[in-house]
């Protein structure tokens, strides 16, 4: 980093040779610059300059995801230096006027895996000086990826609870003995850390008497330039993982360390702390126009019911078993086109006969309760939908569902939606046998069990559904592995 800052000071003034004092460390390097204004150099050759230094994270984020997610190990996101911005925030701070240069490229499109870090210092004054405040700074934003990903020894956490944290003295640590396991409960209980100390740094700037920039005056937006929103790219896949957090607090607490108690706090709340978040980051990017949910099972991957209005059109969100551990963690978002992508793993969730060797067996009792489990969801978003807008125009909800299975499961599912409902005689011709029409009908069927109420309810809310099957990967009554496939929003990889 100082290598960084004598090179650009003598960008700034070439006619003079830095002198540099070699008895000492690299870290302590005393250069003897003349202070004067870069004026040698226009701002857009400093531009140029300032691109090259940028790192291409969004294009390493794509890359990786594509490798990794040819198998079921996640996307490998643990080295976090391959994301880092550091040479483009050390330029930052070498002189206002790269200050001005480089912080647009920083901000521009950022990757986050730890939300407090990212929030840290927006609740201070702007300085006297021209240099922009944090909130300014977060108003450039135009794309932000939220990543799952554990503290690194070169970014630990800053939150206060998890500086000093030693995870060996944690007993419900110490209970699972899969690596991966132990991983998910860090990256978990670090997450929900971060996002508890967010909510309170964003209750602290929404105060009326908070002095804004003038920038952001008369708009509490933070993020008022985004574009599109990523959530929950992990690490790794959470796999039937939810067990370790269905009991509000740690086993074997008779120790009492202080790890315990943290940790005990954290759980009991987690829902709330989620849900809060979730609120907060939904009011603050409702401008970006697309959203992505790439998993379930971590705190602020939570889809809120709509308070606010927003400018989002599209709205994707790739369901797997952690739904079922978080119930409330999916939402309808009204007057936007939602996808929900259901992946193999919530289907399994779903399997109650396993006395069968027949996997269609076990499919076809596992698709009508996730199919009354969508119901519910459905309906409980759809209790909060306005039934018209003051303008008597009323904008419309869609919602697509995907599921990755093939035509057999599908009819034999929509067959006896059709005996329950009293039509006994109700047949179809074969799977294989089957025209467009007869595919067509099947997905009505199904849509139909998932809006049982009368027509003129979804009407009066502007709401309509779609089923169909998945256009990627192997159908699960063929191949019960996750397939790699390619988010219609984002472009990331996802195994599904």
């Amino acid at each position: 980093m100082p290598s960084i800052r004598t090179f650009t000071r003598w960008l700034k003034n070439p006619t003079r040779e830095p002198s540099i004092d070699t008895n000492r460390r690299e870290s302590n390097i005393a250069v003897d610059l003349p202070n004067k204004p870069a004026a040698e150099l226009p701002d857009h050759i400093w531009l140029d300059i300032l691109k090259l230094v940028r790192r291409p994270t969004g294009q390493i984020l794509r890359d990786q995801c594509s490798v990794s997610g040819q198998v079921d190990d996640g996307h490998g996101l643990s080295d976090w230096s391959r994301y880092h911005q550091n040479d483009l925030a050390a330029l930052m701070r070498v002189s206002k006027q790269l200050h001005h240069l480089a912080s647009p490229l920083l901000y521009d499109r950022i990757i986050v895996c730890d939300p407090y870090r990212l929030f840290y210092g927006i609740d201070r004054t702007p300085s006297p000086d021209t240099r922009s405040s944090k909130l300014d700074c977060l108003g450039q934003v135009r794309s932000m990826v939220l990543i799952y990903c554990k503290p690194s020894k070169q970014h630990p956490s800053p939150t206060p609870s998890f500086q000093q944290f030693n995870w060996s003295r944690l007993p419900i640590y110490q209970t699972p003995k899969d690596p991966d396991d132990q991983n998910f409960l860090q990256v978990y209980l670090t997450a929900l850390e971060s996002i508890h100390h967010t909510n309170q740094l964003l209750e602290t700037i929404q105060q009326p008497k908070f002095p804004l920039s003038k920038a952001s005056r008369g708009d509490t937006m933070i993020f008022r330039n985004i574009e599109r929103l990523i959530i929950g790219i992990a690490d790794f896949k959470m796999r039937n993982r939810g067990w370790m957090l269905d009991e509000p607090s740690p086993r074997n607490l008779k120790n009492g360390h202080a790890e315990d108690q943290i940790v005990k706090d954290l759980l009991k709340r987690r829902n709330e702390i989620s849900l809060e978040f979730a609120s907060n980051l939904r009011y603050h990017t409702s401008k970006a126009r697309k959203a992505c949910f790439h998993s379930n099972f971590g705190p602020w991957t939570c889809i809120p019911m709509a308070k606010h209005q927003s400018d989002t059109t599209d709205i994707t969100a790739f369901l797997d078993h952690s739904i079922s551990h978080h119930p409330k963690s999916i939402h309808i978002v009204p007057f936007t086109t939602n996808h929900w992508i259901i992946t193999k793993d919530l289907i399994k969730g779903c399997f109650v006969n396993t006395d069968s060797s027949w996997l269609m067996d076990w499919i076809d009792d596992a698709l009508p309760i996730l199919l009354h489990h969508l119901c519910r969801i459905i309906d409980e978003s759809l209790s909060n939908f306005p039934k018209r807008q003051h303008s008597g125009k009323l904008r419309s909800t869609e919602l697509n569902i995907v599921l990755p299975l093939g035509m057999a499961p599908l009819r034999t599912a929509a067959i006896s939606i059709k005996t329950a409902a009293g039509q006994t005689g109700f047949s179809m011709p074969p799977a294989r046998l089957m025209s467009i029409q007869d595919k067509e009908q099947v997905y009505a069927i199904i849509g139909e069990r998932l809006m049982p109420k009368n027509t003129g309810y979804y009407q009066q809310r502007g709401f309509s559904l779609k089923v169909k099957q998945a256009e990627e990967g192997v159908p699960m009554d063929v191949d019960v592995r996750p397939d790699p496939v390619e988010c219609r929003c984002c472009g990331l990889i996802e195994l599904v």
